[in-house]
């Protein structure tokens, strides 16, 4: 069952039949007020909405593909069906006070939404300003706010396991030999009298204060708790 969040897109309506031509005519001249992302499954699609008035406008076309429907402009209508064969299900996120997200990647997904609801937050700051209604966009505010806190105990719980120790560690010693090569490379520059611009000693004196950063963390890491 494909399930999709339009992130950041309140209040459009989007039928399988639009009629076009009406709403294209009142629409010329007049001034956008707001373009934002669209997310399907938590994924942002190529295309953004934008904001006209207070109404949100989603290319029709993006968006019925990516959902799996097929498009048709036929008599000043566009057209959107299910394709032929198989009823194509759709239900939305407005049903769950958590939006979809990648578990596989927490990290990044977390930067996503954070990203977004700081969209969010401006936009309704900009609409009380205007005195429009922000009813809906708070309503997308609070449940990416719960995604957050949902994807941040994902990352505690990632974090606290073995397996993520284990490769912190690896990291660590990694970039700890990597410092003590850097170190001997220097070290073997200042012998061969190297004239190049460069402070060798300088250099040697930064890469063993890393190193002993480093040390120091490989320690702590390791006197944690499993």
């Amino acid at each position: 069952m494909k399930k999709f969040f339009v992130g950041l897109f309140v209040g459009a309506a989007l039928s399988f039949t639009v009629s076009a031509h009406a709403e294209v005519v009142n629409m010329i001249g007049k001034v956008v007020d707001g373009v934002f992302p669209v997310f399907l499954d938590g994924k942002e699609l190529s295309n953004q909405a934008i904001v006209i008035e207070g109404t949100s406008y989603l290319p029709v076309r993006s968006a019925a593909e990516s959902l799996g429907l097929d498009v048709e402009f036929k008599d000043n209508q566009v057209l959107l069906n299910e394709p032929t064969g198989g009823k194509n299900m759709v239900t939305t996120t407005q049903e769950s006070n958590v939006l979809d997200f990648d578990q596989s990647q927490p990290e990044a997904e977390l930067k996503r939404y954070q990203g977004a609801a700081q969209v969010v937050e401006k936009q309704i700051e900009t609409n009380k300003s205007k005195g429009m209604d922000t009813t809906d966009l708070e309503n997308t505010l609070q449940k990416m706010q719960n995604t957050i806190n949902q994807i941040e105990g994902i990352i505690q719980q990632k974090m606290s396991s073995p397996e993520y120790k284990q490769e912190q560690l690896k990291a660590i010693e990694d970039k700890i030999e990597s410092t003590k090569l850097d170190i001997v490379l220097a070290e073997n520059a200042i012998k061969l009298n190297v004239q190049n611009g460069i402070d060798y000693q300088q250099q040697i004196n930064d890469l063993q204060k890393q190193l002993e950063d480093l040390e120091q963390q490989k320690a702590e890491l390791e006197n944690q708790a499993p």
